[in-house]
């Protein structure tokens, strides 16, 4: 019986073969579980693509903060380039 995740259940039936999901839950019921699905509810939109969908509330709000990312981007690229001017002037 191989089993490569180590849930229990045998890879021939495993719905998640190399990812532990011992529940073997399929919400969808599509045959790919829970773990490994990217779309588990199954309405055709991948579900990181509904964590940027505007709230039900309807205020246009996104439940997660994409721009907030690319901010921490620009300041660790700015504190690379500190780091870099401060090198080089003691360098010198």
């Amino acid at each position: 019986m191989c089993d490569d995740d180590g849930d229990g259940e045998p890879d021939a039936t495993d719905n998640c073969p190399f990812q532990a999901n011992a529940d073997q839950s399929d919400l969808d019921e599509d045959g790919i579980g829970d773990e490994c699905d990217s779309d588990v509810d199954g309405d055709g939109v991948a579900d990181i693509d509904q964590l940027a969908e505007p709230d039900e509330g309807g205020c246009g709000c996104a439940t997660t903060s994409p721009p907030a990312a690319g901010w921490l981007l620009v300041g660790l690229l700015g504190l690379v380039r500190r780091r870099r001017a401060v090198r080089m002037r003691v360098e010198k």
